[in-house]
């Protein structure tokens, strides 16, 4: 079976191009068929209305990534959680990832 590798560097700095994204991370998480799929998690700006934020990421995916390369969900999320020495805890992303199974494409 093939696939394609898609670096979650890409697809942040796509995200990060919204104008109220105030901080993004892009997750692998395996799907029902043993798939990785990206899940990208964005915090906005205060103030930000969160559905106009998904919709701005999902809008600016859409044009500048090609399909193989969107992430599967796109989740707005009040902060991104951390570690005890405050680096970006994307173990507890993909956790949290791995209990819904819903697809924005």
């Amino acid at each position: 079976m093939g696939g394609y590798k898609v670096a979650p560097g890409e697809i942040e700095a796509v995200v990060r191009e919204a104008d109220e994204v105030a901080e993004c991370a892009v997750v692998a998480v395996s799907d029902e068929n043993g798939l990785d799929q990206a899940v990208a998690y964005a915090v906005p700006v205060p103030g930000a209305d969160p559905s106009v934020v998904r919709k701005a990421i999902l809008a600016l995916l859409r044009t500048r990534l090609a399909a193989f390369k969107r992430p599967a969900r796109v989740e707005v999320i009040d902060v991104l959680p951390t570690t005890s020495t405050g680096k970006l805890a994307r173990n507890r992303l993909r956790e949290s990832a791995g209990r819904e199974a819903v697809v924005d494409r």
